[in-house]
């Protein structure tokens, strides 16, 4: 019998998806490490449009302990046309399965090429895997792919020039998220500064806590974005829908680097603004990641003047 389903599942469109780490952790994972990598292989194997294709995880990337999974599930369903369920372990076995390798400081350094690996095992588990790298061989080619494959799917207006100078300001998060991690002591004196600067008209202002907007309203922020100041943090993955030549401005300690190097590879314009103080949040979240990462995680005060004064000298 268990060869007989095996067989079905292998002529069939059913694929069990496997990702690095947990997409229910916070958004940015979301993003990085399951919707990127996932768009990647349905646009490689040209299923993004296939309505007969069925993906499954396991119901341990989607746990029921509180309320990310379901969110995400439901997006999941959003954004691709391809069914996409949960499934348990032991109804998984005879799936095609699927590693995605998500989005990563170390990869976005590289200039090279990541490859596509296929791999067949038919000595373990007996099924095909398919394990898939990140292609970046046209760099701003692939980044518009992607983008317009999100604004298509979302209707999302993209003006000519870019208009938005955004603040990201973080949310009453849950557990270690959000404002129990880091925030901006004078975030409201940085957001009249950013305000009197945009008072010409030129360019619009919106303060934004990313975690109250709906998903389309992100990506169409974004994607009219001339400038977004923030501190380290996951609505930053949302320089995916970004323009070529967008500034970012990342506020504090970058000791992740990763948004550096993303504005590298894709050419937008970063800068990262220190601070002169700072102040620990909560002592159990500096319990739980790495020494050299801790002075990311404060809540800083920064010279409002002297962020304007680089704005004009860096990005106007």
């Amino acid at each position: 019998m268990k060869i007989i389903r095996r067989v079905i599942n292998l002529l069939s469109s059913s694929y069990l998806i496997k990702i690095t780490s947990n997409p229910c952790n916070h958004y940015g994972h979301f993003l990085n490490d399951c919707v990127w990598p996932l768009y990647d292989w349905l646009s490689l194997k040209k299923l993004l449009d296939k309505k007969h294709v069925t993906l499954y995880f396991h119901h341990y990337n989607f746990p029921d302990n509180d309320k990310n999974p379901a969110i995400y599930l439901k997006l999941l369903n959003l954004i691709f046309t391809p069914k996409i369920s949960l499934i348990k372990a032991k109804d998984a076995s005879c799936l095609r399965v699927v590693k995605l390798r998500g989005f990563s400081s170390a990869r976005l350094k590289s200039d090279s090429n990541l490859p596509l690996m296929l791999l067949e095992d038919g000595f373990s588990e007996k099924r095909i895997i398919e394990t898939y790298g990140l292609l970046f061989p046209e760099k701003q080619k692939y980044l518009s792919n992607l983008q317009k494959y999100f604004f298509e799917r979302f209707k999302v207006k993209v003006r000519t020039l870019p208009k938005y100078i955004i603040l990201i300001e973080r949310a009453e998060g849950f557990n270690d998220q959000g404002k129990a991690r880091r925030f901006i002591d004078n975030h409201d004196e940085i957001k009249n500064s950013l305000q009197a600067f945009c008072a010409d008209g030129k360019y619009e202002f919106v303060n934004v806590k990313l975690e109250e907007i709906a998903f389309d309203r992100q990506i169409e922020l974004f994607a009219n974005a001339k400038l977004v100041v923030a501190q380290h943090g996951a609505g930053l993955v949302n320089l995916l829908f970004a323009p070529e030549g967008c500034g970012v401005i990342e506020l504090g300690n970058n000791a992740y680097g990763c948004f550096k190097y993303f504005c590298s590879f894709f050419g937008m314009r970063y800068l990262n603004y220190p601070f002169y103080s700072s102040r620990a949040v909560n002592a159990t979240v500096d319990l739980l990641v790495p020494k050299h990462l801790e002075a990311a995680n404060k809540a800083i005060t920064v010279d409002s003047s002297g962020l304007i004064k680089a704005i004009y000298e860096y990005f106007k």
